[in-house]
């Protein structure tokens, strides 16, 4: 099999085990020729929606943006890129467990001011304790939507199960 043809394969596989874990989890399947992008509903109370993105080389994301955002904006995301794994099935495997830890449980992203950056990590409540998903930094220069915070908190309820979630906006499926 070529290179090419196993990557294909791979992403496909990832494909259908992600649609798969969403199951009932209100969704909206965006499919561009470089991407193909899950659109999480908004529960109610959420403060954030979440984005799955699994691109044509298989690199799967996770990102969340505010409601208010303009198109394309994110304020957390998770790259799960090949070389920080042994392998793709590894990769693959993480991006699953976390997502499932995503739709599952209720999650906190907390946004903290730095001395050079905004750093955004994201939790998931299992059980009673709050588990690491990801975080990301931001240069501090940056536009940060709550400037005036050393810390803030942003919460949304587990999605699968949720009901009431709505669907993300129309706007164009940018980044």
């Amino acid at each position: 099999m070529l290179a090419d043809e196993e990557a294909t394969s791979a992403r496909d596989a990832l494909l259908g085990r992600t649609s798969e874990l969403l199951g009932s989890v209100k969704h909206r399947r965006v499919d561009r020729p470089e991407y193909t992008r899950f659109r999480l509903g908004l529960p109610p109370g959420a403060d954030y929606a979440f984005s799955v993105w699994i691109y044509d080389d298989g690199e799967p994301q996770i990102s969340a943006r505010l409601p208010e955002s303009a198109a394309g904006e994110t304020f957390w995301s998770r790259h799960f890129e090949l070389p920080d794994y042994p392998d793709v099935t590894s990769r693959n495997l993480e991006f699953l467990e976390v997502l499932d830890r995503i739709v599952s449980w209720q999650t906190r992203i907390t946004q903290a001011r730095g001395w050079l950056a905004w750093s955004f990590q994201c939790h998931a409540l299992v059980g009673t304790e709050w588990v690491p998903v990801g975080g990301v930094a931001a240069a501090k220069w940056l536009d940060v939507r709550d400037r005036s915070a050393k810390e803030k908190e942003y919460f949304s309820p587990p999605l699968r199960g949720c009901e009431g979630a709505v669907e993300q906006g129309q706007e164009a499926d940018e980044r």
